[in-house]
């Protein structure tokens, strides 16, 4: 599979706060993409994005090594990423980040998506557009779930900046989980909101880019590949064959 990591600041930022890591092996694919807020657009150092990619993707590594069958199944990544959030209070205990898991089991040719925030996970064959297939966790998902249920909604309060589910130090959210075929997939693509909102979306420009924006396709069909197009170290791999 050829795998494409493109990710850049966002000109309103301080630093690119985006992250990626991934394993694969023979039986399965693991991805993790994670976006972690800045604090007001400050110069306040963070690395929460990377610290959470590469620890809950290490113990994947971890655990898959210390079994026979090489594999890991969906509910114990679960725990993982209720057992890590645990140690955010000591380092990261007012920050926040959104993120979304991509587990592929080759063998039963299926993905399985567990999302917090708004990173979304989404698909593309034979086609320039990309297929969503996650919706995103804040007050406008929300408030347009509400119309579609016949709910009489006269509230302004609500945004797609608002998270209603994140990650954060105080409390664990658990991820929504969803699962899909792989069958009419081409491309898997895991993207932050700078992505697939604001360039995607609006359509706005790449180098005029406000927000953080990162993308990683993996692409099923071609050789393996690994292509990296960021401004900074924000991509981490385990790949065990």
């Amino acid at each position: 599979m050829l795998i494409t990591w493109v990710s850049r600041k966002g000109l309103k930022r301080f630093k690119n706060n985006d992250a990626v890591a991934l394993y694969e092996n023979n039986k399965i694919f693991i991805a993790i993409a994670v976006d972690a807020a800045e604090k007001n657009n400050t110069s306040h150092e963070s690395d929460l994005a990377k610290y959470w990619a590469n620890a809950v993707i290490a113990e994947c590594n971890f655990r898959i090594d210390s079994t026979s069958m090489l594999k890991i199944d969906i509910n114990e990544i679960v725990a993982i990423l209720r057992e890590k959030q645990k140690n955010l209070r000591h380092n990261y205990l007012h920050e926040t980040a959104s993120y979304a898991v991509v587990f592929l089991d080759k063998e039963l040719q299926v993905v399985t998506t567990l999302h917090c925030g708004d990173c979304l996970f989404g698909s593309q064959k034979n086609a320039p557009s990309i297929n969503w297939l996650i919706k995103p966790h804040n007050t406008y998902q929300q408030h347009m779930q509400l119309l579609a249920a016949g709910c009489q909604c006269h509230s302004h309060a609500y945004s797609r900046f608002t998270l209603t589910r994140y990650l954060n130090a105080r409390r664990f959210y658990t991820p929504e989980l969803n699962e899909f075929p792989i069958t009419d997939m081409e491309q898997l693509i895991l993207s932050t909101d700078g992505y697939w909102a604001e360039h995607i979306g609006e359509r706005i420009a790449w180098e005029k880019l406000e927000d953080d924006a990162s993308v990683l396709r993996i692409n099923l069909s071609e050789e393996k590949t690994l292509d990296m197009q960021s401004d900074c170290e924000n991509f981490v791999t385990y790949t065990i064959y």
